[in-house]
């Protein structure tokens, strides 16, 4: 990868000057390096092979065992309390990436499955069991 600043300034160093977090896909322009304030970044780069285009969440992982407090905001409901000692939660269709471009506020999917819990009820609402 090289990476160019605005201004006509080139000739930045990797560890120096900034970093690459391959992992989470970061680069990060180091304080006390030579990329002053103010200029423009400009990264080269060619994509690693086998780009990911979806990720999957392992069998293991999909449905997980929770307790669900949902708390009713009172300015536009009831502003009820909902409790759910016992339930499984996992993910429900795709979510697409955040891109910057996007207006919408980010959603992602999930369904919940109410579990009788060994002892009490199962659900709960303004603490009456329901």
């Amino acid at each position: 990868m090289a990476a160019e600043a605005g201004g006509g300034q080139t000739g930045t160093v990797k560890g120096t000057d900034w970093q690459i977090d391959a992992d989470r896909a970061m680069l990060y322009i180091k304080p006390a390096g030579g990329i002053a304030n103010g200029n423009f970044v400009k990264v080269k780069y060619k994509p690693a092979v086998g780009t990911h285009e979806c990720a999957v969440t392992p069998e293991s992982l999909r449905d997980q065992r929770v307790a669900v407090l949902y708390v009713e905001d009172a300015g536009s409901g009831r502003g009820r309390r909902v409790k759910i000692p016992l339930a499984t939660v996992g993910a429900n269709g795709e979510t697409a990436i955040k891109d910057g471009q996007r207006q919408n506020p980010q959603t992602i999917n999930l369904t919940f499955g109410v579990i009788q819990p060994p002892a009490g009820p199962s659900l709960i609402i303004d603490g009456k069991a329901a």
